[in-house]
């Protein structure tokens, strides 16, 4: 008898031994092995355990597409959520060192080092913190991209761009045929303020000066009691007859200039409506 009887390592024993000298216990050891399903799937005849495998990929490859497609994540998100897609592969690739023989055999009382396949006592305490590192990888990277979203409140690399006079009179169509009075009122004063934003822009800013000529208002050019007190507007410097005064005009407020006259003529300044 080469070993005597171990109620914890051995699986039975045999009575070995003469009669002379008396018969003692021998272990009686079982060679045990583990062993995947080798079922087959009703519909593709595929082995249980590879049809599993398939299914977790493409699983996984669903989870990364909704993910890097979804447009609640789009941006400079994308960024973060690419990452968190590969910290999900890294996650069920992890995951394949909890089918590892080193790994399950001692979980079921199997001997992996020394005589393989000897019972020994049963320790799954390897496999049990395999199983919280990878239940913990896997739950934070599938919900990192979500709660990523959820407390971001914008992208803050992204630039807004201004709003200009075409976004204005575009709502404001919307909603001059939905028949919404009043905030019609309010996007036709924002377009107003955006055409003369764009118009002072393009005149070189709001500091720049520029040659006018100013007219007397035109109801009031043929009305013989017209005064230099007349509402005067600007008017392209060009060929005019009448009364007409020429200066520098730099741009004050809304749509009113202050114009400079170098005609020497008084007043020698005043505000202006373009």
């Amino acid at each position: 008898c080469k070993e005597e009887f171990n109620s914890a390592l051995c699986s039975g024993f045999i009575w070995v031994g003469e009669a002379e000298h008396g018969f003692s216990r021998c272990c009686v050891r079982n060679i045990y092995s583990l062993q995947r399903t080798r079922k087959y799937t009703a519909q593709s005849r595929l082995p249980v355990a590879s049809a599993f495998t398939i299914m977790q990929w493409l699983a996984v490859l669903a989870m990364k597409w909704v993910y890097e497609y979804n447009p609640i994540l789009a941006g400079k998100v994308g960024d973060f959520v690419n990452s968190a897609t590969v910290d999900i592969l890294d996650a069920v690739i992890f995951a394949q060192y909890l089918l590892n023989d080193r790994v399950l055999y001692p979980k079921y009382g199997i001997q992996y080092s020394g005589v393989k396949g000897s019972p020994c006592p049963a320790d799954d305490t390897r496999y049990r913190l395999l199983m919280i590192t990878w239940l913990v990888a896997i739950v934070t990277a599938v919900l990192s991209p979500v709660i990523f979203t959820l407390c971001r409140s914008e992208d803050s690399d992204s630039e807004k761009s201004a709003r200009t006079y075409q976004d204005a009179l575009a709502d404001l169509m919307e909603s001059t045929r939905m028949l919404r009075r009043s905030k019609s009122h309010r996007l036709a004063d924002e377009a107003i303020q955006l055409q003369l934003e764009q118009y002072v822009s393009e005149a070189g800013g709001r500091d720049a000066e520029h040659p006018v000529t100013v007219l007397p208002d035109e109801d009031d050019e043929d009305d013989a009691t017209s005064t230099s007190s007349s509402p005067r507007h600007l008017a392209p410097l060009k060929l005019h007859f009448g009364n007409i005064r020429r200066g520098v005009a730099k741009h004050s407020h809304g749509i009113m200039y202050q114009v400079k006259y170098s005609d020497g003529d008084s007043p020698a300044d005043e505000l202006v409506q373009l």
